[in-house]
């Protein structure tokens, strides 16, 4: 449903399906690349497309701009926030914290202050690896973006390739004045260069009594501006392995160039030294598979972090331990991207209106006639949104009965019954007792019950349509409309 919003305000509907050839390949190197339908937004094109939503959203809820949160209470559900104007205090009957990447440092800040357990989540350090095009084009012109990742063999650690942008420009970060390194890819055939280019990321994952991942994250990150005077650094792959420094003359000599005006430095002087060497270990893996990726002239910008490094425990409705407090999307550690942040505010959205509906119907059995209006960010809802959450908590309940009772005839305990069917229709895994759930291998499960578990999950992943009736009945209008062979991608559009 939150791909189909997207579509809905400009997105493109074109996909690009997994490629079992070149995962093959891949796995042949010792590499591992996660499969997934996906789709090329583009910078420029998901500029607009969050332009006209946010323009909708105008006209059923009140947006403030250049408008700080400084603090929530956890009593009075009073928000104070900040801007030119001076303070004000903004009054909630539930808060939702949707914070970014951005605003995890506070949201960390909050949760601590407030005595919500923090979970130590991974912290992603690297550098955006840039070079030509033509390197990774047989990747990028099937599948477009090549996730990837590699266990080093000195350390063990987990590097990761992602977040690739065909024949895209590396671009700075302000994240409260610290200055990283992005990638922007556009649709607009003008903007595009002759340079591709990814992050890749080499995971560390700290233990007690280590508390502050995100803080770490931007040391390093500001340590790259220190030693590049207020900026950030640019250095080659063999000037790096050869430990000199990449300096103005080096650079203009680089095949590859630059699409971005960074400082020819040293980044051995500001990331830790196990990271850098994951990093080159990677980049020769990579290069067995495209080769050209290890060339002495390949640009490494730095640093390149992920701020999701704090999560905390929520619950199957993404509510805090603290009631009527709910956390979505990248800043709370919970998703990873726009499609997924989108789902989960889908999510927490549907749980507050059925949370509203119940109270409205228990009023209106108390009062017979009286009209109540069932509002949402301060807005009436209309009766089809009533409806849609309705007709999803029915089928969701019709679905799990169901599933219940097929995967009850293979005499399991009630506590594997329950949990193996709630972890796959909810997507949530493992379940208790024996070990299930979409994310883990079924060997204990027969065959009736792994089949039946496949099916919730297929069926979780596509309930979100029933929400809204008119998706369902453009679905199944295409269904029956469509004659499509077994071989056309556009089966899965």
């Amino acid at each position: 449903q939150a791909d189909q919003i997207l579509v809905s305000f400009g997105a493109t509907t074109e996909r690009f399906l997994p490629d079992n050839e070149l995962k093959k390949l891949c796995l042949a190197h010792d590499l591992h690349m996660n499969q997934a339908q996906l789709k090329h937004l583009g910078t420029d094109s998901n500029f607009e497309t969050m332009r006209r939503l946010i323009e909708q959203l105008r006209t059923r809820c009140d947006i403030l701009t250049d408008t700080e949160v400084t603090d929530v209470d956890r009593q009075t559900l009073e928000i104070t926030a900040r801007s030119a104007k001076g303070e004000q205090q903004l009054h909630a009957g539930k808060v939702i914290f949707a914070v970014g990447r951005v605003g995890s440092r506070f949201f960390s800040g909050w949760c601590s202050r407030n005595g919500i357990p923090l979970e130590n989540n991974q912290v992603d350090v690297g550098v955006r690896v840039e070079l030509p095009a033509i390197v990774w084009e047989d990747f990028s012109k099937r599948i477009y973006e090549p996730k990837i990742w590699y266990r080093s063999k000195q350390y063990g650690d987990k590097t990761r390739m992602f977040c690739f942008n065909e024949r895209g420009s590396v671009v700075t970060e302000n994240t409260d004045g610290v200055l990283t390194v992005n990638g922007h890819s556009y649709r607009d055939q003008s903007r595009k260069t002759e340079n591709s280019n990814f992050a890749l990321l080499s995971t560390i994952r700290f233990t007690e009594p280590f508390k502050q991942p995100i803080d770490y994250a931007r040391h390093v990150a500001s340590l790259a501006n220190l030693t590049s005077g207020g900026s950030v650094l640019v250095q080659r792959l063999g000037d790096l392995e050869n430990g000199r420094r990449t300096d103005a003359k080096r650079l203009t000599n680089s095949t590859t160039r630059p699409t971005l005006s960074a400082v020819p430095g040293d980044l051995s002087l500001c990331m830790p030294k196990r990271q850098l060497d994951n990093i080159i270990e990677t980049l020769h893996a990579l290069d067995a598979v495209a080769p050209g990726t290890a060339n002495y002239d390949t640009l490494l910008y730095g640093a390149e972090v992920k701020f999701y490094s704090s999560r905390i425990q929520l619950s199957s409705e993404l509510e805090t331990p603290l009631h009527n407090f709910f956390a979505i999307g990248d800043g709370a550690g919970t998703t990873r991207g726009l499609a997924q942040a989108g789902a989960s505010g889908i999510k927490v959205a549907r749980v507050v209106i059925l949370q509203k509906v119940s109270v409205s119907e228990m009023r209106r059995m108390l009062h017979p006639n009286a009209v109540p209006a069932i509002q949402f960010e301060g807005k009436p809802l209309n009766e089809r949104s009533i409806r849609g959450v309705h007709l999803f908590l029915a089928v969701y309940l019709v679905i799990f009965v169901v599933s219940c009772l097929l995967v009850a005839l293979e005499q399991m305990d009630l506590v594997t019954v329950f949990t193996a069917v709630a972890t796959c229709i909810n997507n949530v895994g493992p379940g208790l007792e024996i070990h299930v759930g979409v994310h883990v291998h079924r060997a204990g499960q027969d065959v009736l019950a792994g089949g039946v578990d496949h099916l919730a999950a297929l069926c979780g992943q596509s309930l979100a349509d029933f929400a809204d009736p008119a998706v369902l009945h453009q679905n199944i209008r295409r269904l029956i409309s469509s004659r499509p062979r077994v071989d056309d991608p556009s089966v899965f559009n």
